[in-house]
């Protein structure tokens, strides 16, 4: 008889938990990252819903979406970006730059939306911050917005909640800036 400890799953448990070949995706990492979270949640008894999580990238521990694996990111010129559609609008902003329609094009700003404080019963609270994609003064890119400051998210799908209460306390902090998901 195999004596199996809890923390450690015996291989009979290993041989059952792991991945069928219908979910297999094909990405050698992708596969054995799936295979160590089946392994890591032997309880979870919807192995497909484990799948699932780790392919959109949902980190249990936190409960939130999580970025992309540094090895499906997308790096151009020795830039990271989070997906292929915030390097192409980076490409596009820079090109309108260099025509002279938009001017201090910077990306990754941090605004805070919230400073930090000690609170009496829980201690430190962090400060809360949103980081935009893309910051630029509009001179004539965005023709029915002449000389504003303006902020652009690149948004490739969900929207999470976490974004969606972000976004409010900017726009209510920093009214005077023009916000843009694209």
């Amino acid at each position: 008889m195999v004596n199996c400890r809890k923390a450690i799953p015996c291989s009979a448990e290993k041989e059952t938990m792991l991945m069928p070949n219908e979910y297999r995706t094909g990405n050698k990492k992708m596969d054995e990252k799936i295979e160590k979270a089946l392994l890591k949640y032997p309880h979870k008894t919807n192995r497909l819903q484990v799948i699932t999580q780790v392919v959109n990238g949902i980190n249990e521990k936190k409960a939130r979406i999580t970025v992309a694996e540094k090895e499906l990111r997308t790096y151009k010129d020795g830039t990271l970006f989070a997906s292929q559609g915030e390097m192409e609008r980076w490409d596009l902003l820079l090109k309108v730059q260099a025509q002279g329609e938009i001017r201090h094009l910077k990306r990754q700003v941090v605004f805070i939306l919230q400073n930090g404080f000690t609170h009496p019963q829980w201690g430190k609270v962090n400060q809360l911050s949103y980081v935009a994609d893309f910051t630029y003064l509009n001179i004539s890119f965005r023709k029915e917005y002449p000389n504003r400051q303006v902020v652009e998210d690149s948004k490739g799908g969900m929207l999470t909640d976490v974004y969606k209460i972000k976004k409010k306390l900017f726009l209510r902090m920093y009214h005077k800036f023009l916000f843009f998901e694209v």
